[in-house]
């Protein structure tokens, strides 16, 4: 694990409204990869104590001891636990949740089983283990902190989805899926949270691509920024405006992202949709090694052409495709395993659990 340099926010106003009460704590679900530990570090240097959930005790010990390398006045301690576990045990969370000042919660853990398929090639385990994750978990961690965040002071719960869960995205489906769950469960909870007059933010937040050191790697570009990068861009959306004190329901933090869904909205859903479809064929195909075999056989790599929509594409359709910008890129792009060169269609599909260790979100 990387050494990181972060500087003490604790006297920013960034977050300033959830620093209410003695020792507030931040719970990061996920937290062992990825955006889950770029949450940690983060919140960790805006003054929040932690709570970091995964499943693995030696990589969250890492994270721990990271964090208390930069900040070691923080107090950090651990949940254990299988987020695909069906289903959820949730005492261990419940039991770490319950003596703390519970300020924020980042509803981070999710993912996808690690390859580009359709609902018929995908293992049943790996379906029930990306719904899991992706939906049933977090609608508990819901559940078992809302009463803490409602006590004590302004509360923040940030749940992940994924530009993925706006629009359908083939190959990807069942992902594609949980993450409009996420979307549309936490704007409906940020709404019950209004009409009971709470004073908890609950706020959606929807990356697209982001290199989280696993299955996205790179040193972070202007559509693919790190995850340390990315975070700081969601801070800084849900920081006060002079004209609003609190954040808004859904956000698309990061600029490049921001830019591409607004564009994508702008159009006709028909022209989106088959923008995005043209897009995970294109992936798909990559990852099973067609595009590849085209540029062999002199065909040239038309993996991202109009002609990826497949054969039930219409000829205009295709021409509107081919005239628009590209979709921008799913949260943390390709699931894992399926990036680059790597012939997935080769080797049999293995059941994978779909956590934040392998992808963020």
């Amino acid at each position: 694990m990387s050494t990181r340099i972060v500087p003490d926010m604790s006297s920013s106003p960034a977050l300033a409204r959830y620093r209410a009460g003695p020792a507030p704590f931040a719970l990061v679900t996920g937290a062992t990869a990825g955006m889950g530990e770029a949450w940690a570090h983060a919140l960790a240097a805006h003054g929040f104590n932690l709570l970091l959930h995964g499943r693995s005790p030696a990589k969250l010990a890492a994270v721990r001891d990271a964090v208390l390398a930069s900040f070691p006045t923080r107090d950090v301690r651990l949940c254990v636990l299988d987020a695909c576990a069906l289903p959820p045990d949730a005492r261990e969370l419940e039991g770490g949740v319950a003596p703390l000042n519970l300020r924020i919660v980042v509803n981070n853990v999710g993912g996808s089983g690690g390859h580009f398929e359709s609902v018929l090639e995908m293992p049943s385990q790996q379906l029930v283990d990306e719904i899991t994750c992706n939906a049933v978990f977090p609608t508990l961690v819901a559940k078992v902190t809302l009463p803490k965040l409602r006590t004590g002071g302004p509360g923040l719960m940030l749940n992940i989805s994924s530009i993925g869960g706006i629009w359908p995205s083939p190959y990807i489906s069942v992902y594609s899926a949980s993450k409009a769950f996420n979307r549309l469960f936490s704007m409906s909870l940020h709404g019950e949270e209004l009409a009971e007059g709470t004073d908890v933010d609950v706020v959606c937040l929807a990356p697209g691509a982001v290199v989280n050191g696993r299955a996205m790697q790179g040193d972070g570009s202007a559509m693919t920024p790190l995850s340390s990068t990315w975070v700081v861009n969601a801070i800084a959306a849900i920081s006060p405006r002079p004209w609003r004190q609190r954040p808004k329901p859904f956000i698309v933090p990061h600029p490049a992202h921001r830019y591409s869904v607004a564009f994508l909205r702008l159009l006709p859903n028909t022209l989106a949709n088959s923008i995005f479809r043209s897009q995970m064929v294109a992936l798909r195909d990559e990852s099973r090694g067609v595009g590849k075999a085209s540029r062999m056989s002199g065909g040239g790599n038309k993996s991202r052409t109009p002609t990826a929509l497949g054969p039930k594409a219409t000829q205009a359709e295709q021409q509107q495709v081919s005239t628009a910008a590209p979709a921008p890129a799913l949260q943390n792009g390709p699931p894992a395993g399926a990036a680059g060169t790597q012939d997935t269609a080769a080797a049999p599909v293995q059941p994978r659990a779909a956590t934040n260790e392998v992808m963020a979100g």
